[in-house]
């Protein structure tokens, strides 16, 4: 039973896996339910170890019918691009949690910024908001020297829950 492909949501509510077979066989799907995101005012976060022992559990019982022939096989992969942590590069340690794309603590510094408007949307198309990374990193980098000298030096990586994967 040869896997043509594998296909990987990492979404906020759900993690699924969709198999696509070379045969007829329609595809099969898994799906778990992410971790909870915890809410406490603005900021929006999940266990980002948790989400990856998700992300595990749903690729093991979806390749589970993989035999020998099956073993290097396409991945796509869909994440949410505005949901990140930072971590540790040597130890690969979480240093935050998943900081959710719903997450609004860069609100103040969206305002203190708001001169940028014009020039964010002439480069990039997009909207200054507290929603995407760059002023959530911001107001991390601002509020911890911690994480801004580790960033900085290098010792530090930020991305999405894909790139930590």
């Amino acid at each position: 039973m040869s896997i043509r492909a594998i296909g990987l949501d990492l979404g906020t509510t759900h993690i699924k896996a969709c198999v696509y077979y070379l045969s007829d066989r329609a595809p099969s799907l898994v799906i778990k339910k992410a971790p909870e995101i915890l809410v406490d005012g603005e900021r929006c976060v999940s266990d980002a170890m948790a989400y990856i022992a998700i992300i595990k559990e749903v690729l093991d019982e979806a390749s589970s019918a993989m035999d020998a022939s099956d073993r290097k096989i396409p991945l796509g992969v869909c994440s949410q691009r505005s949901s990140f942590l930072i971590w540790d590069k040597y130890s690969a340690k979480p240093l935050t949690g998943l900081i959710s794309w719903q997450d609004r603590r860069a609100q103040p510094w969206c305002e203190q910024h708001s001169n940028l408007k014009k020039k964010i949307a002439e480069l990039s198309g997009l909207v200054l908001s507290p929603h995407y990374i760059a002023p959530k990193l911001a107001t991390l980098i601002a509020n911890s020297p911690t994480l801004a000298d580790g960033l900085e030096q290098g010792n530090y990586l930020w991305g999405t829950i894909d790139c930590y994967m």
